[in-house]
């Protein structure tokens, strides 16, 4: 049952995610120059704080369905600065920035929860991996003699 929220879960906080990102834009076009009627319409006070309220709104149900994952025992998988646990997270990409160690997670792409009883969701991750430039351009295994 718990596992059948975590879908419910991912929609919801896209839905919060798209609702943050309107609002910056939002934000920005109100402070525009320019603006036609039309787009003053859009940028109004009463506008912006409708969409703030039915994002605040958004959040209260994300917590309480959070609250609801942790009475069952249910917990997120810590990802973003962590070390790679391929017990808890799949890889699915690598970027040689934004880490100074290689296998630190630098970036979520979709959240992993876990239980008492184990993995209900595998973490998907981006991990820091070294370019395999030595720094002047060369590749090491290049210099290595066979």
């Amino acid at each position: 049952l718990l596992e059948a929220f975590l879908p419910a879960l991912d929609g919801l906080e896209s839905a919060i995610a798209s609702g943050r990102r309107y609002l910056a834009v939002r934000d920005r076009a109100a402070t525009a120059a320019a603006i036609t009627p039309a787009q003053a319409l859009l940028v109004s006070p009463a506008d912006r704080a409708m969409l703030a309220g039915w994002l605040d709104g958004l959040r209260l149900v994300r917590e309480r369905m959070l609250a609801i994952l942790a009475a069952g025992g249910v917990v997120l998988i810590p990802t973003v600065g962590h070390p790679f646990d391929p017990y808890l997270h799949i890889a699915i990409g690598t970027t040689d920035v934004g880490a100074e160690t290689a296998g630190t997670i630098v970036a979520e792409e979709r959240r992993g929860y876990r239980c008492p009883a184990g993995v209900l969701r595998y973490a998907e991750v981006i991990v820091y991996r070294p370019s395999a430039d030595d720094g002047d351009g060369h590749r090491p295994e290049a210099n290595m003699s066979t």
